[in-house]
């Protein structure tokens, strides 16, 4: 259990750090293809609409949170044991 615990944190962390890389690259997209001067700045998660805020925070921060929790239930097991 206590292994399982350690995968779900690593890939958490690796979850955490593409959901951070996904949002700059969508944000520049948008930026890219959106405007013809190609100037603007990265938008706060609290100001995008509704589709935009559904997929590029809610669904990859809500995987983080299961795999953090997942580790977090694994450990906590792995304790209980002893």
């Amino acid at each position: 259990m206590r292994v399982l615990g350690i995968i779900s944190y690593t890939l958490a962390g690796l979850g955490a750090g593409i959901a951070i890389w996904f949002y700059i690259w969508a944000q520049g997209l948008a930026c890219a293809y959106g405007t013809a001067s190609g100037q603007c700045d990265l938008s706060a998660p609290w100001q995008l609409a509704s589709g935009d805020l559904f997929a590029l925070v809610i669904v990859p921060w809500g995987i983080v949170a299961v795999l953090v929790l997942s580790g977090w239930g694994a450990t906590r097991a792995a304790r209980r044991r002893r």
